[in-house]
């Protein structure tokens, strides 16, 4: 059997890391850490670890904009279902707001709130 760790070993460990470094550790305390918990490893094995779990880092720092924005506008539409269900014509009128914000429809002739803001008074009344 080999002496070095195995794949699964090493991913486990690296999540492990990935952790500590959101946790503000740093590299010293890192190494520490590994000895605590028996890894008994190199620091040069930990630095590669240290490495890897960075690496991680900066992929998960890389906006994917069309990912991140279909998230947002469907959580924008879940509370706006949710605000009109309860009858919160103010928070889905909110809701609007923001959904206006994130697809940069503000300012946009008729597309903005005033339009939406009369439809919701002609509709639903004042609110009060």
């Amino acid at each position: 059997m080999s002496t070095r760790g195995s794949k699964a070993q090493k991913a486990k460990r690296v999540h492990k890391i990935y952790q500590l470094i959101l946790a503000g550790m740093d590299r010293e305390s890192i190494i520490l850490a590994g000895e605590r918990l028996g890894w008994s490893v190199s620091v040069r094995t930990i630095d590669s670890y240290i490495a890897a779990a960075t690496e991680r880092l900066e992929r998960a720092s890389k906006p994917k904009e069309a990912e991140d924005l279909g998230k947002a506008k469907a959580r924008l539409d879940a509370l706006y279902g949710l605000a009109w269900q309860n009858g919160d014509v103010r928070g889905a009128l909110a809701v609007v707001d923001k959904t206006c914000d994130l697809l940069g429809l503000k300012n946009k002739g008729d597309l903005g709130l005033a339009a939406v803001d009369e439809f919701l008074h002609s509709w639903c009344g004042d609110g009060s």
